[in-house]
């Protein structure tokens, strides 16, 4: 993957009977469906509350004046924000975005 070079530190709960161990470097791996879930929600939720919130204000003020679209926008995009952070933050949609591990990492990688 690219990005960030830090490396990204999970706490996961395994079971005595596996074969991993403390310090062991896994691969992790996430459903696509689960990440695309997951950037639908952190993105497509705050851009389709700026289209919602800017259509809206279109049709009670229409023409918009640019620092009125900018506003409605920016509100709509706020409240998209709102809901995606609230949605995230519950546990159960926490649980679907959980990695698992996939296997170790060769020591050739």
């Amino acid at each position: 993957m690219s990005g960030s070079t830090r490396p990204a530190v999970f706490t996961v709960d395994i079971s005595p009977q596996s074969r991993y161990h403390e310090g062991d470097q896994v691969r992790l791996t996430l459903e696509s469906s689960r990440l695309l879930r997951a950037s639908l929600l952190v993105y497509g939720l705050p851009l389709i509350g700026a289209m919602i919130l800017l259509s809206l204000g279109w049709l009670l003020f229409s023409p918009l004046t640019d620092t009125l679209a900018a506003l409605f926008a920016v509100a709509g995009l706020a409240a998209g924000l709102a809901v995606s952070r609230w949605r995230l933050n519950r546990r159960d949609c926490l649980r679907n975005f959980v990695p698992t591990i996939d296997g170790l990492v060769d020591a050739g990688q």
